[in-house]
């Protein structure tokens, strides 16, 4: 599994909870973030510690970059847990540039999950995710 951002590492528990999980690559540009979560007290008990499984594997670094340079296939599962696409500094981390070296990077069969901010709140930001998401081969489903 490959984590892009959540370097607050509650997207690592999430995933840490299942047991098939072998490895989960975390690639996080804040590694102020990824140390906090890993020392501070309150943080690290929110997120289960997530960061001291061995199987957990953190990287600091900008996403695209380590899309680019990542081998085809070489994930079942890309998280996408990047600062909401209304931020504008993270927009190119919402193109179909990006979605497309994101589903270079996944196996046959694998799945890409994308947050996309609040539908309710950000109706139009939501629906241009999706149509982006779309338009770089893949098909959507809403959840939560």
């Amino acid at each position: 599994m490959l984590v892009l951002g959540g370097g607050d590492g509650l997207a690592v528990r999430e995933v840490l909870r299942h047991p098939d999980v072998r490895r989960v690559d975390v690639v996080e540009l804040d590694a102020g973030l990824a140390r906090l979560a890993r020392t501070d007290p309150a943080l690290s008990a929110l997120n289960g510690h997530a960061y001291d499984d061995p199987r957990v594997h953190v990287t600091t670094g900008e996403a695209f970059r380590m899309l680019r340079g990542a081998a085809p296939a070489s994930y079942d599962v890309v998280i996408s847990d990047l600062p909401d696409p209304s931020v504008t500094a993270g927009t190119k981390l919402y193109s179909q540039e990006f979605y497309g070296l994101a589903r270079r990077v996944l196996a046959p069969g694998g799945r890409l999950v994308v947050h996309a901010g609040p539908v309710a709140a950000r109706p139009e930001t939501f629906w241009t995710v999706e149509s982006t998401l779309r338009a770089a081969g893949f098909r959507t489903a809403r959840t939560g």
